[in-house]
């Protein structure tokens, strides 16, 4: 994967929870064969947000869902109480800014993969 990535992920009939979400702050990854950022858990909302993240770089991005390894290819929704954590696999450096219900500023870290080789890392 190459450029910038931008999913929206949410919707769903699990979207649209009410309230502010409490801060997040994922780690920065540096790694040699992919790396994954620490977790967070969703508070402070009832329901779930609708969750986007934009890619810079060119490895490839993925989520740990409530301990559930997924690759990041569409919609999903994060709901209040669950963990939520990335990682990325393959060469690249990067930030992977992370947004809220149509735009609002959520998170972001950076990343740097140094290598990309063959059966590298697994989240």
């Amino acid at each position: 994967m190459t450029g910038a990535l931008m999913a929206t992920l949410g919707g769903g009939s699990g979207s649209g929870g009410s309230g502010t979400p409490g801060a997040v702050s994922w780690s920065n990854v540096y790694a040699t064969s992919g790396g994954a950022t620490n977790f967070e858990t969703l508070s402070g909302i009832t329901g779930a947000i609708t969750v986007a993240a934009s890619n810079s770089g060119a490895s490839q991005l993925g989520y740990t869902l409530n301990g559930v390894n997924y690759t990041y290819t569409g919609a999903f929704a994060w709901p209040e109480g669950q963990s939520l954590g990335w990682y990325l696999i393959g060469a690249g450096a990067g930030t992977v800014a992370v947004t809220y219900d149509g735009g609002t500023a959520l998170a972001s870290f950076t990343y740097s993969i140094t290598n990309a080789r063959s059966g590298g890392f697994s989240p």
